[in-house]
């Protein structure tokens, strides 16, 4: 193998190892978009129900029952 089959050959194992690494940072960034995404509809879901329960409580307590 003369040498510059080996740069070739070099270069596309270089190429291809980072070509890999980008698509796995690509798919480690959209695991992580989707990840903030789910906390965010968590949070949301949360307070909703905290509201609901304060809620609640405030109809209990203006029909007379105090906890």
């Amino acid at each position: 193998m003369d040498q510059i089959e080996l740069h070739k050959k070099t270069r596309e194992m270089i190429y291809s190892t980072l070509i890999g690494k980008e698509m796995m940072a690509h798919r480690l960034q959209n695991s992580l978009d989707n990840t903030i995404a789910q906390l965010h509809l968590e949070k949301a879901s949360s307070q909703a129900k905290d509201n609901r329960i304060k809620t609640l409580e405030e109809i209990i307590i203006g029909l007379g029952h105090d906890p």
